[in-house]
């Protein structure tokens, strides 16, 4: 069943810089874990967007996304597993990757917070039949460097610049981001448009979320899950949460570029809803996580809200299949 949403009256759309924010991975507690949860073959299209919308037209050709969607789960997939990764200096500092594929285009995948790129095996897979498909550990993570004392988003983004030129990716890119990864890509897109074919984001909050996931939740819960406003030093990975979510009201508009927005499904037990529901009704969580995905959607005139039913917050672990249609429909 797939159906479409109007933006809402009253949204914020994009000027040239609109507001937005950060991540991180899993649901609270899962947010970080990762956990796998059993794949799911339902995938319910909830959003499609590309400016304000009309009630939808039973008649209309389906959005873009679930028209690959087909096509992803028939494509050839690859041992992925069997590569070994590669290091790559940046700036003195090393990062393990890994690409496969020799297709024409390319797609750079970024992860979760502490995430390694393991995670998206399953995706990367089943890409690299159609484009070049990078995947990297960032600083602190696997066998990659050791952190900076601090990092913020425009960092992260300058990092990715480092890597693009040493793994000599071709441009434009498809940039992919799962949770953390989601505002990092959205920082490397804004600032190099250009170079960009099109962004996927996959459950990715953003900073007005975690400001309000930061007063909605309990001392007790910070402690137990972690702190959305936490600083450098009490930071996995060094974020500097207070500093980088501003750095998000400065992104540009991508325009046209495509731009897919996956959410996971909030009756999911691996959402935030559900970590949060000792404090705040799972409804709330779910309509302030919503307005989140409506940010995003807004950056591009081009853009999809999708809803992977079934899937939890690592979208790509739980319904890859949903992942590589979203990057199917930005490679187009």
């Amino acid at each position: 069943m797939h159906a479409c949403m109007t933006k809402r009256r009253g949204q914020q759309v994009p000027r040239t810089r609109p507001p937005s924010g950060s991540s991180r991975r899993g649901s609270a507690h899962r947010l970080a874990s990762g956990s796998l949860v059993g794949a799911t073959a339902l995938v319910l299209l909830v959003a499609c967007s590309g400016g304000p919308q009309t009630a939808p037209d039973p008649t209309a050709a389906a959005p873009r996304w679930a028209g690959h969607l087909v096509e992803a789960q028939g494509l050839t997939s690859f041992d992925v597993a069997s590569v070994r990764q590669t290091p790559v200096n940046v700036s003195g500092r090393r990062f393990m990757t890994k690409c496969v594929g020799d297709a024409d285009q390319t797609v750079l995948l970024v992860s979760g917070w502490t995430a390694p790129m393991q995670d998206w095996e399953a995706v990367q897979s089943e890409v690299a039949s159609v484009a070049r498909v990078c995947a990297y550990d960032r600083l602190g993570i696997g066998r990659s460097g050791p952190l900076p004392p601090r990092q913020t988003f425009r960092t992260f983004a300058a990092d990715i610049d480092g890597l693009v030129h040493a793994l000599g990716l071709r441009r434009p890119i498809v940039i992919v981001g799962h949770s953390l990864g989601g505002p990092i890509a959205m920082t490397w897109a804004s600032e190099h448009l250009s170079d960009t074919a099109g962004v996927v984001l996959v459950d990715a909050p953003d900073a007005t979320f975690f400001q309000w996931q930061a007063d909605a939740m309990t001392d007790e819960q910070k402690a137990s899950l972690y702190d959305p406003m936490a600083s450098a030093a009490e930071d996995a990975e060094h974020v500097d949460r207070p500093a980088a979510y501003p750095e998000l009201a400065d992104l540009m508009s991508l325009g046209s570029l495509p731009l897919e927005v996956l959410t996971h499904d909030p009756a999911s037990p691996n959402g935030i809803e559900t970590d949060l529901s000792d404090g705040v009704p799972e409804a709330t969580t779910a309509k302030e996580w919503l307005d989140a995905q409506h940010r995003w959607e807004a950056f591009s005139s081009s853009s999809e809200l999708v809803k992977v039913e079934g899937a939890g917050h690592s979208i790509q672990l739980d319904d890859p299949d949903a992942v590589v249609a979203a990057i199917l429909a930005a490679l187009d």
